[in-house]
């Protein structure tokens, strides 16, 4: 008999959608509502142990790569292009009914946080022995063919491609697996994350090495004419609108075109930089307060806490600012809100996003408009006090030099039909994306 998909798709937002999903901010009524006039129509799905936003998208399977082979996706992501899930709720739950029903699904930008148990890292993750036979005692085959790995045994041939021995990796496990069995799971583009313990921009400035000081600098005095402005949402014009679809025609991962109205009604910050009246680039940045998961900090283990109010530039004060320290000295979160009960303390943290920018490309190099854009994020962040600032994915070069660093990020391929799920498996490890190998020292405190 065939089985029914139990969640409920809406062309509305529903009445209790808000209250479903307020554990993640980028499906709430006031994103949603703005990026409904975007080129993707998207759909909400509700369901008692699971709230998601799906689309249909012509996906490139080989996006990360060389190859072209497009084909027709069910996406569960936002309905805009940020570096977050689009569901809240069991993931089991989500995937299991999703299998009722026909063609094949896509879920993007999976953190850890999103699975019970630790990812397993790398290609041909489905190879993964289960915890109950390693014991965590089996290191998984490095390099891109896993029967190259040293952990293989290699007689009577280092490319004999499966080993003549009883191996933990030569089949997929029979035994229910932590990580969703049965699903191709790779990497997509991480998330370049600062973690800021700074107050003033300056002092940021005093913590890194010479060499990414002085670029910065460069950066900013080739801007020094020009001027950044905070403006009202309804003020984004079409000039502006231009130069988001300049970043938007250059960009490798495109996933839909948002309208101007977007813009208009998106509940962030625009702030343009201008070269008199002519807008020459603008960043749009959105403020989180949440509460993070795990973030319980018992009393016993604390050290001391420091406790400080803090001024806006408009003389509003926030109160109820902490500094967490070990006994080591080292920071466990800087400037977040405490609140303690039945001896437990709940960590509730500020975080900015960059969700979009736009800029004159003509004008890109002779003002670093891009590195000057990143800049003026970094600085609203450190002003704002805000303990995490997330650039977002892409350009992590860039992002590496001004100190941030990476979050990897998970898509996973699944559909109802099990020879499809097998075959998406087999090839999954070419299509995942691979992250860059540098490594930025830029902070004085590390040599």
């Amino acid at each position: 008999m065939k089985k029914t998909f139990e969640g409920q798709i809406h062309e509305e937002i529903p009445l209790d959608w808000d209250l479903k999903t307020a554990k993640n901010p980028w499906l709430n009524s006031l994103v949603l509502n703005a990026a409904k006039n975007s080129s993707n129509k998207f759909f909400l799905v509700t369901h008692p142990n699971y709230c998601c936003c799906e689309y249909k998208q012509t996906i490139n399977l080989f996006t990360f790569g060389r190859l072209k082979f497009s084909i027709p996706f069910t996406v569960i992501g936002p309905p805009i292009s940020v570096g977050e899930s689009g569901f809240t709720g069991d993931i089991q739950s989500l995937v299991s009914d999703y299998k009722k029903r026909k063609g094949l699904f896509l879920m993007l930008n999976l953190s850890m946080e999103n699975f019970d148990k630790p990812m397993p890292q790398g290609r041909f993750s489905w190879l993964y022995a289960t915890e109950q036979k390693s014991q965590g005692k089996l290191k998984k085959p490095q390099g891109r063919f896993f029967w190259s790995s040293t952990t293989v045994p290699r007689e009577p041939s280092p490319w004999h491609a499966v080993p003549r021995e009883p191996s933990p990796w030569h089949a997929v496990p029979r035994e229910p697996s932590p990580w969703l069995p049965g699903l191709a799971i790779g990497r997509t583009l991480p998330a370049s994350v600062f973690d800021n313990t700074f107050e003033t921009f300056e002092e940021y400035l005093m913590a890194i090495r010479s060499p990414y000081r002085r670029r910065i600098n460069k950066a900013l005095d080739r801007a020094k004419a020009l001027k950044w402005e905070k403006i009202k949402s309804c003020d984004f014009d079409d000039r502006m609108y231009a130069l988001y679809l300049n970043v938007l025609g250059r960009s490798k991962y495109p996933l839909e075109t948002l309208s101007l109205q977007f813009f208009k009604e998106f509940d962030g910050e625009i702030h343009v930089l201008y070269q008199g009246n002519e807008p020459l680039a603008f960043v749009l940045v959105k403020w989180d307060v949440s509460t993070r998961k795990n973030e319980f900090i018992e009393k016993e283990n604390l050290f001391r806490i420091n406790q400080y109010e803090l001024q806006y530039p408009n003389n509003s004060r926030v109160a109820n600012q902490y500094e967490l320290q070990y006994p080591d000295n080292s920071c466990v979160a800087n400037q977040c809100e405490l609140k303690y009960s039945d001896n437990l303390y709940t960590m509730r943290q500020k975080k900015l996003f960059f969700v979009f920018g736009g800029m004159n490309y003509d004008f890109r190099d002779k003002y670093d408009l891009y590195y000057n854009m990143l800049l003026k994020i970094l600085e609203f962040g450190i002003v704002g006090n805000a303990s995490v600032i997330d650039f977002g994915q892409t350009a992590e070069g860039s992002k590496g030099r001004i100190g941030c660093h990476l979050i990897d990020k998970y898509m996973m391929f699944f559909s109802g039909n099990i020879v499809v799920n097998i075959l998406a498996r087999a090839f999954s490890g070419f299509l995942e994306y691979i992250p860059p190998k540098e490594n930025y020292h830029i902070w004085k405190s590390e040599h």
